[in-house]
């Protein structure tokens, strides 16, 4: 009954707290878990607040946070609230974001690509540092994906050229959407 209640209130403070304290991340991640075995629509409410978290925070270029975000919702698939493989899924999540570096590589074999390298780096950036958290379950949930994910990676890896090279010591962590449309 508290749920129904409170449910709104719970799940944003989970994800504000999710987005900001990143050592307390797996026991946001657990509580969810259990909190959704009672009631799996809060865990559809979390999930879904945290997707929509996660494309704001890309969107504001607060990177630091979106990697904490991305770090909860894989701890969700350690506590089986989201699923690795499948429409919906961590892994679909993971290989979307590395989408523009599939760009990249297709713009060095002569295709075109969108976004500046930094942009790029950043979502390379993104799906590594949650690896970690979730490699287990990839490795044993998403068999064929997880492969891919890491030669998309690693390809990228091979092919780019040093952002220091190019602009100076310049923190690319810090630069939003708005930052880089002006750079163009």
């Amino acid at each position: 009954e508290e749920l129904a209640t409170f449910g709104e209130f719970v799940a944003d403070f989970v994800l504000t707290a999710a987005g900001q304290l990143s050592l307390q991340t797996p026991v946001y991640a657990t509580l969810v878990g259990l909190l959704n075995a009672r009631d799996e629509e809060f865990g559809a409410k979390v999930v879904k607040g945290g997707a929509v978290r996660l494309d704001a925070m890309i969107r504001q270029g607060r990177w630091v946070n979106a990697k904490l975000v991305l770090r909860f919702l894989a701890e969700l698939v350690n506590a089986r609230v989201v699923k690795a493989e499948g429409e919906g899924s961590l892994g679909e999540l993971l290989t979307t974001l590395l989408g523009p570096l599939k760009e990249v590589l297709g713009r060095l074999e002569g295709h075109g690509a969108h976004g500046p390298p930094s942009r790029k780096d950043l979502y390379l950036y993104l799906v590594v540092s949650v690896l970690p958290w979730v490699w287990d379950a990839l490795a044993t949930e998403w068999p064929d994906g997880l492969p891919a994910l890491l030669e998309t990676a690693f390809a990228y890896g091979d092919r780019r050229v040093p952002l220091y090279k190019k602009q100076g010591v310049r923190c690319v962590l810090e630069a939003g959407l708005d930052e880089e449309e002006e750079e163009k």
